[in-house]
C-alpha cells in the first residue's frame, strides 16, 4: 500500500476504525480511545491500520526511557510499597542456547520490578550440565536475596519453560523448600506476549538498569551488557505472526515472560489491587 499510494495508477485505500465507528458500542470507543493514550504504537497499528516504522516487534510497547529504573529508584519502590511475592522465570539450556533466571519482585499495589538476574552464555563461557550449572545459580540466589532484602520465610516461584525439565529437577532437590517450582505447559506464544504488552502499556512492569550483569561463572560484571534490553527491542515475529524469529535471540525475554504470563494470565492481576485504567510511571 505504502509503495503504491503515490502512483497515478493505482487506486489505493486506506480505512481505519473511524469509517466504522458507528457501529462500537461505547465500550469499544472508550478501550480504543485508552489504547490511544497508553500504546499508541499498537493503537495506530491495530485501529489505524498503520505499519510503518513498528517493524512487528514484539514487545514494542518496552520503552527503556519509561520501564527503566535504577537501584535508587527501585529500592524507594520496594521500601515505599512493600514485596507481595517473588516470581523467577527460567529458561533452560545445556549447549548452544542460553540459560536465564530472571527474578520479578511483585509489590503490594501489583506493580513488578525485574531485578540483577542469572545469565549463562554456553558459547562464550563454555557448556555445563545442570549439576554442574546449579551451584552457580545457588550463588547468585544467595547474594540476590541477601542484596535486596527478601526474608528467609519468603515464598519464592520459579517457572520453567516445559522444555526444561531436568533443571527443574535439579533446581528442586538442590535448592531450599521455600523455593517453588512449577512448569508453564500449554504455552500460547501470542497470549504469553500479549500479556507482556499490556504490562509494559499499563506500566505495570519496570526492569532494573545496573549498567551491565553480572557473570556467576567468569565472576565478573560486564559492563553496558543487558541482554533482556537487547531482546526485548529486537524480538520480532515470524512471517506467519505465530511465533518468533529464529534468527534473534529470545531466551532472556522468555524466561521473563513464564513468570509474567503466570502471575498476569489473570487479568485481575494487571489491575491488582483495584481495577485501573494504567498505571503512572513510577517517577510520577
Amino acid at each position: 500500500f505504502r509503495i503504491n499510494e503515490p502512483m497515478d495508477t493505482w487506486l489505493t485505500l486506506h480505512t481505519s476504525y473511524r469509517d466504522i465507528a458507528k457501529v462500537f458500542t461505547k465500550v469499544d470507543l472508550e478501550a480504543i480511545r485508552l489504547e490511544k493514550m497508553i500504546n499508541n504504537s499498537n493503537y495506530r497499528y491495530l485501529y489505524l491500520g498503520e505499519t510503518e516504522g513498528l517493524f512487528g516487534g514484539v514487545y514494542h510497547t518496552f520503552n527503556r526511557n519509561i520501564h527503566l529504573v535504577k537501584e535508587a529508584q527501585a529500592r524507594k519502590l520496594m521500601n515505599e510499597i512493600g514485596i507481595y511475592t517473588v516470581l523467577i522465570g527460567v529458561d533452560g539450556a545445556t549447549t548452544r542456547d542460553k540459560t536465564a533466571f530472571v527474578p520479578t519482585v511483585v509489590l503490594n499495589n501489583g506493580q513488578g520490578i525485574v531485578l540483577d538476574y542469572f545469565y549463562h552464555d554456553p558459547i562464550k563461557n563454555g557448556a555445563l550440565s545442570n549439576d554442574r550449572l546449579v551451584p552457580y545459580v545457588q550463588n547468585w540466589l544467595d547474594l540476590f536475596n541477601k542484596r535486596w532484602g527478601i526474608r528467609h520465610t519468603q515464598r519464592i516461584e520459579m517457572i520453567y519453560d516445559s522444555a526444561s525439565a531436568d533443571l527443574r529437577l535439579v533446581c528442586a532437590y538442590r535448592l531450599p523448600k521455600r523455593y517453588v517450582h512449577t512448569s508453564y505447559s500449554q504455552k500460547n506464544i501470542v497470549q504469553m506476549a500479549q500479556i507482556m504488552q499490556n504490562a509494559f502499556s499499563r506500566n505495570v512492569l519496570y526492569i532494573l538498569d545496573d549498567n551491565g550483569i553480572f557473570n556467576y561463572v567468569t565472576n565478573r560484571k560486564e559492563y553496558y551488557f543487558h541482554p533482556l534490553v537487547t531482546q526485548l527491542e529486537s524480538v520480532i515475529w515470524d512471517e506467519d505472526g505465530k511465533g518468533f524469529d529464529k534468527m534473534v535471540e529470545n531466551d532472556v525475554t522468555d524466561a521473563l515472560t513464564y513468570s509474567i504470563a503466570f502471575y498476569f494470565k489473570n487479568p485481575n492481576a494487571i489491575y491488582f489491587p483495584k481495577l485501573k485504567d494504567y498505571y503512572e510511571r513510577s517517577d510520577e
